[in-house]
Parts: C-alpha cells; structure tokens; sequence
C-alpha cells in the first residue's frame, strides 16, 4: 500500500501532462507495489468467472476471445 504521502502525490497526477521526473516515480511505484502482476492476476480471475458463466451456451469463439485478451504477452 502507498503511504499518505505517495498517495497524496499521485492525487496531483491525474489528468497531467506528465514530465520525465513524474513518469519516473510513477514507474518505480508501479513496480514497488507490482501493479501490474496484481491487476494480470485480477483480470485473469475475471477472465475464469467469464468462462465459467458462459460455459452453458457451449460459444468456442466467445470462449477464445477471452483466452486470448488475457494470454498475451505485455
């Protein structure tokens, strides 16, 4: 979790026109809190609860293109 102070911080960013010195910090916190694997993780849980839910109507395309946005590679 961010502390009061970085939340505060990343409060200011939004909808900014961001320097090298803010995209920096953004990066190096997305990294401290892995971001990223935490939302890959999420979306992957989301993807299972979608296949699951549409398992019944037997829809390979549908099922596929679900595969396929959470497989990629980043």
């Amino acid at each position: 979790n961010l502390q009061e102070q970085d939340r505060i911080y990343l409060q200011t960013l939004f909808k900014k026109d961001l320097n090298e010195n803010e995209k920096e910090w953004l990066k190096t916190k997305f990294e401290e809190q892995k971001a990223l694997e935490k939302a890959i993780l999420e979306a992957k849980t989301y993807a299972k609860k979608a296949r699951k839910a549409i398992e019944k109507y037997d829809n390979n395309k549908l099922n596929d293109i679900i595969k396929a946005m959470i497989d990629r590679e980043f």
